[in-house]
């Protein structure tokens, strides 16, 4: 493959990566908000791993919502959220799967976590960088 085509390739990539975090930076659509069970939201983002501080991008994203953020349920969902993930279990899966963690679970369920999420990583196959020197072609 020559470099133009790969640089097209590697453009695209870009580009397309750009898309995705840029819709990724509102946490909820208007319709979401107005039907939102804050209690769900928030076990939903604590099973993903997903840090407390999500909790103000929803409350931002649905400012306009006349159904406002309830933190309360929010913050108890994500608790029993965190539950969930902070297991050996969940910490394997994490680590197998190259996701990262976010420093989320209370130190006692964090040595639980980490041995699974140690133990996945150095087991997940190291993959090839796509823009690895190959050199000439």
């Amino acid at each position: 493959m020559n470099q133009s085509v790969t640089s097209r390739f590697a453009r695209a990539g870009i580009l397309s990566l750009g898309f995705l975090l840029a819709s990724g930076c509102a946490s909820m659509q208007q319709v979401d908000c107005n039907t939102a069970d804050w209690f769900s939201v928030g076990l939903t983002d604590g099973s993903n791993g997903m840090q407390a501080s999500r909790a103000s991008e929803h409350q931002a994203a649905c400012e306009t919502s006349p159904n406002s953020f309830d933190t309360g349920s929010y913050k108890l969902g994500h608790e029993n959220g965190l539950e969930r993930y902070c297991t050996t279990e969940s910490g394997l899966t994490a680590g197998l799967t190259g996701r990262a963690y976010r420093g989320v679970c209370s130190a006692e369920s964090e040595k639980q976590f980490l041995s699974g999420y140690l133990l996945g990583s150095s087991s997940r196959p190291k993959q090839p960088s796509l823009f690895q020197n190959r050199g000439p072609q």
